[in-house]
């Protein structure tokens, strides 16, 4: 699968950058992957921004189910989706609304809005027929295992907790950490459902990048393995760049669920 190719010419770079995901860099103009923007309007809440990525056979985006449910929120009432690399949540002119039509929206059945983490932060949003756009590249999903490496990441989040956002998609890579270690961080057994990810420096995902898709290139070829779920351990709210790790929901062990019928 060849998605978010100029991305990760881009993302190569990061340790010769500075700015924004928290700490990511800039994506390259014309980048192609499969991520989209998700505007929620929530029932409690007005408005909440995450990350999505279509995958084949193109009508349907996986997403996190922290996204579009939380306890503070309540459930989406409404949502648009947007591609290309411009943040419609300061750059509406410029970016792009797709016109792609949801038939339906499922949470993943065991996903618990007040547990921190949950095992199954996932979602889906089944698009009424297969669409196509010069922006957006379908990924499937990755049923291979994550291993000590380099995680890629791209989104629209803040830059830090200060809620300032990058006009431009921004990229950073995520390191993951040894599966005994995230472990005990969350206090769970369930570890084929998470992979965990703890950066040195200040590089991470931030408010926003929920839902976002996380990807591998372990193969030499970059696989969608995740969306991101929680970033701050088992604390809510907390600081991007805090020393806690980041919860990403691994694809591969929902295969079922994302392939639904």
């Amino acid at each position: 699968m060849k998605v978010l190719i100029l991305i990760l010419l881009a993302i190569q770079a990061a340790n010769s950058f500075e700015p924004r995901i928290a700490s990511g860099i800039t994506a390259a103009q014309g980048s192609k992957s499969c991520f989209v923007a998700l505007q929620i309007i929530t029932i409690r809440n007005g408005f909440r921004n995450c990350g999505g990525c279509l995958i084949s056979p193109n009508d349907r985006i996986v997403t996190s189910a922290s996204c579009l449910y939380n306890s503070a929120a309540g459930k989406p009432v409404a949502i648009k989706i947007f591609s290309g690399i411009f943040n419609p949540f300061i750059r509406v002119s410029a970016a792009v609304e797709e016109k792609w039509t949801i038939s339906s929206i499922f949470k993943h059945g065991a996903f618990n809005p007040t547990q921190y983490p949950s095992g199954s932060d996932i979602a889906l949003l089944l698009l009424s027929k297969a669409v196509e756009s010069s922006n957006v590249s379908p990924a499937t999903p990755s049923t291979q295992s994550v291993a000590d490496e380099n995680l890629f990441v791209c989104g629209h989040g803040y830059n830090d907790n200060d809620f300032t956002m990058s006009v431009l998609l921004q990229c950073t890579t995520l390191t993951v950490v040894p599966q005994t270690e995230c472990l005990t961080a969350l206090n769970t057994q369930d570890l084929d459902k998470f992979i965990c990810t703890l950066n040195s420096d200040d590089r991470n995902v931030c408010g926003g990048d929920e839902g976002s898709p996380v990807f591998s290139n372990s193969s030499g070829t970059l696989s969608f393995v995740g969306v991101v779920s929680h970033f701050g351990g088992l604390r809510l709210n907390a600081p991007c760049k805090d020393g806690h790790v980041t919860i990403i929901t691994q694809v591969g062990g929902f295969l079922d669920f994302v392939n639904m019928k």
